[in-house]
């Protein structure tokens, strides 16, 4: 499901499906120390963890992917690509998401409960591009959008206008108590001119009127709930059907309370 979610996610935006299968370096030096054992996953049995046995893990799995992103990228319609790169997990990863428009990320790594992995986790923090953390059911609608009028929301509010076109959903908006004043979220002057609000306003209604302009230009249906400061996201979240949730960067440490797909936007 990660691969179809990351296919259909570059159809939306007329983007190419780039994989990158990153063979662990310090995975190949534990291989390389003699006192290092395995525990068998059938038999539980301890054996030497060679580094022949890595290497043929490393050629299996990587060819397993490449198969499974060819799949979903035809029948997504994209151009594709994949490399197999050697090093540090996180490092390769932003590396190759240099040039990208989003990175997209299993979400489950060696952590328990809804933690993110450590990989997951590091590339968060230093990625300068979005990051879509994927559960086991992919892209899920309705969208769920936290809207703070942060720049980084209206980045937010602009790639959940993309990622709605053409989908019958209603988009979701959450409104925290603590909301500072409404600011365009586009550059296009087309779609948003001026929309009418009060540079001076942090009222909730400022923004309503402001993200009701932008839904409207966009001819998007959208169910806009003010969040009272004694309310928490996640207790929201649990009364409402799954979806994906958009994220503002400054609102990353939600992802450690949920278990939605999310996409981070820094």
């Amino acid at each position: 499901r990660a691969l179809q979610a990351a296919a259909q996610l570059a159809a939306l935006m007329a983007a190419e499906l780039q994989g990158v299968y990153v063979e662990d370096i310090n995975l190949v030096r534990l291989g390389g120390l003699p006192f290092v054992r395995e525990v068998g996953s059938y038999s539980a049995a301890l054996r030497p963890l060679e580094s022949r046995t890595i290497e043929r893990e490393f050629q299996l799995q990587a060819m397993k992917i490449r198969h499974a992103l060819v799949q979903a990228a035809v029948a997504a319609n994209v151009q594709w690509s994949f490399q197999t790169v050697r090093g540090n997990v996180a490092g390769e990863v932003l590396q190759a998401a240099e040039s990208a428009a989003m990175v997209t990320l299993g979400r489950i790594g060696r952590s328990a409960g809804t933690r993110l992995g450590s990989t997951a986790q590091s590339i968060i923090h230093r990625s300068n591009r979005p990051v879509f953390l994927l559960n086991s059911a992919g892209l899920v609608y309705p969208l769920t959008l936290l809207y703070d009028s942060s720049a980084a929301a209206q980045r937010a509010l602009r790639l959940a206008l993309l990622l709605m076109h053409e989908q019958s959903t209603t988009l979701r908006i959450l409104l925290p108590a603590d909301m500072g004043a409404p600011v365009d979220a586009t550059d296009d002057e087309e779609m948003s001119p001026a929309a009418p609000h009060s540079d001076a306003s942090h009222e909730h209604g400022q923004v309503i009127d402001h993200l009701e302009y932008v839904l409207a230009a966009q001819q998007i249906e959208a169910q806009i709930i003010t969040l009272r400061a004694d309310e928490e996201v996640p207790a929201i979240l649990a009364t409402l059907p799954p979806g994906t949730l958009v994220l503002p960067g400054a609102h990353g440490f939600l992802l450690d309370k949920i278990t939605w797909s999310a996409i981070l936007v820094p």
